[in-house]
Formats: C-alpha cells, structure tokens, sequence
C-alpha cells in the first residue's frame, strides 16, 4: 500500500482512500477466507472461479448497474419508449 501510490502516481493518478482496500483474491484466496471476495472494477464484477478442468482462473461479468443503464440509452436511441 505505500509504493502504490508513487507507482501510479507516475501516470498522473491518484487512490481513492475511501474506495481502496486489499482483497484476498485470487487462486489461494479461499484458503484464507470461505469465500473470496469479489472486485467491482471498470464497469465489471470480477471474482475467482474454476474452469471446466478445474484450474482457477478470473470470471468477469458486466456490472448490473452499467448494463442496465447501457441498455436504457440504446433503447431511448432506438426510439423505444422502454425496454
């Protein structure tokens, strides 16, 4: 949490202090916790999860706020009164 800051702060960013924190996540996480956490993070929602051959990997769906709301302007493009 201390070098981060600098790291980014090379690219002109900055943290959120309200809005950071560390997660455990990953392939290890459910060791720690029971269930690892999930990360709302550029208009996804990314959580850990198994593939067919039961290997960890970083499922990704579009976070329900963000799709409801594309789909609210494509439907007013449209010239839909609603969807």
């Amino acid at each position: 949490m201390n070098v981060l800051p600098r790291r980014l702060g090379k690219f002109g960013l900055k943290l959120e202090p309200d809005k950071t924190r560390l997660v455990e996540f990953g392939r290890f996480a459910h060791r720690q916790t029971k269930r690892p956490e999930t990360v709302y993070f550029l208009g996804f929602t990314h959580y850990c999860t198994r593939n067919q051959k039961g290997n960890f990997m970083v499922g990704r769906k579009t976070e329900k706020t963000r799709l409801w709301r594309s789909f609210e302007k494509f439907s007013l493009q449209c010239g839909a009164d609603h969807i």
